[in-house]
C-alpha cells in the first residue's frame, strides 16, 4: 500500500488547535476507513507550527519537502502563511489547502 502524505501548519494557538486539529483526525480516519475512495493508498499527516508567521511557515515546509516521505497536499491556516505557502507549493507541483484564511488576495478571481 502506497503511503502519501499530507503536511499541515497549525498555529500552535490554543483556541484553533483545539478546534481544527481534531476535525482533521476524523476526517482523514474517514478517508482511510473507506476502502474504494482511494484503493491501495493510505494517507498520513504531519503536523507542525507555523506559528502564523510567514517566514516561519515557509521554513517548515521547505523542512517538510525536502525530508522522506513525498508530500501530496499542503495544509494551511492563518493567511499570511497560505498565501506564502500557495506561492512556493506551485513550484512543487503540489495542493494547497487553506481552511481558515479569510485574505481576499488568496480568491481565485
Amino acid at each position: 500500500m502506497d503511503e502519501n502524505v499530507l503536511t499541515d501548519f497549525f498555529p500552535r494557538v490554543l483556541s484553533i488547535q483545539k478546534a481544527c486539529e481534531p476535525a482533521a483526525h476524523l476526517a482523514l480516519e474517514d478517508v482511510n476507513n473507506y476502502p474504494n475512495l482511494l484503493p491501495g493508498y493510505h494517507l498520513n499527516m504531519y503536523w507542525n507550527d507555523s506559528g502564523c508567521d510567514a517566514g516561519k511557515g515557509a521554513a517548515v515546509m521547505y523542512d517538510l519537502l525536502y525530508s522522506k516521505p513525498q508530500k501530496v497536499l499542503l495544509l494551511a491556516g492563518c493567511s499570511t502563511v497560505c498565501t506564502t505557502v500557495s506561492e512556493a507549493s506551485q513550484l512543487f507541483n503540489l495542493v494547497t489547502v487553506c481552511y481558515g484564511a479569510s485574505s481576499p488576495a488568496l480568491s481565485n478571481r
